[in-house]
This record gives structure tokens, C-alpha cells and sequence, in this order.
């Protein structure tokens, strides 16, 4: 928790296997100062953040954490293919002819699989 103080803004952090994560005591990362950091943001304008969690198990996740102004976006991804990734990035983002969705469209027509971004 400590090092994600220390992110500056216009930064995208993600948090891998959040439904895995089991609270061990204070100073460690838990529920509690996940929730307080991410409502920390929000009340501190939030600009420019971007936090992406990951999970094979939503249902596992605490709705603390599921609701609106700390999840804004619930996006279901299952193998991403082709074309898929970016269609995603402008419908859900806006984003067209960005760096990342180039390459994945470079990365699909060398390699025809699973994007490796």
C-alpha cells in the first residue's frame, strides 16, 4: 500500500487477482486500505487514474469495493482475439489509433493468436 502513495497522477494501475487477495494484519495490503485509497482518489479529484482490476471470480470480490465510485466499469473479458481489443478500447474508452491498439492490431496480423501486448 505504501508505494501506491507514491503513484503520480495520469498513472494506470492494476491490481492482479483481486478476488485472491486475503487480509494479513496492519501495514500489509488489505480490504480496508484498498477502500480508503481508492476513495482517497476519487475525493482528491481522481483525474487522470485509471486502476484496472483483475479476476477469475467476481463473485468472490466484497461488494464494498463492486459498487459505483470505486468500480466504475465491470467489463467482462474473455480470450481476446483479433479485432477484439481494439473495438474495446473505442467503445468502452474512446480510444482510436493509440500506440497499444496499433500494435495489437500489428501483433494479430504477424502472429494470428491470442494478443501478447
Amino acid at each position: 500500500m505504501e508505494a501506491m502513495r507514491d503513484i503520480s497522477r495520469s498513472s494506470i494501475l492494476v491490481i492482479e487477482d483481486i478476488d485472491c487477495n486475503k487480509e494479513k494484519g496492519s501495514g500489509k495490503f488489505n480490504l480496508s486500505n484498498l477502500l480508503n485509497f481508492v476513495d482517497g482518489l476519487r475525493s482528491g479529484g481522481g483525474e487522470g487514474w485509471v486502476i484496472i482490476f483483475t479476476t477469475n471470480h467476481k463473485e468472490k470480490i466484497d461488494p464494498a469495493l463492486l459498487r459505483p465510485g470505486r468500480m466504475d466499469m465491470h467489463i467482462h473479458l474473455s480470450f481476446l482475439r483479433g479485432k477484439a481489443f481494439p473495438i474495446m478500447a473505442s467503445n468502452y474508452l474512446g480510444i482510436e489509433g493509440h500506440h497499444p491498439v496499433k500494435r495489437s492490431k500489428e501483433c494479430w496480423r504477424k502472429h494470428k493468436s491470442s494478443l501478447q501486448l
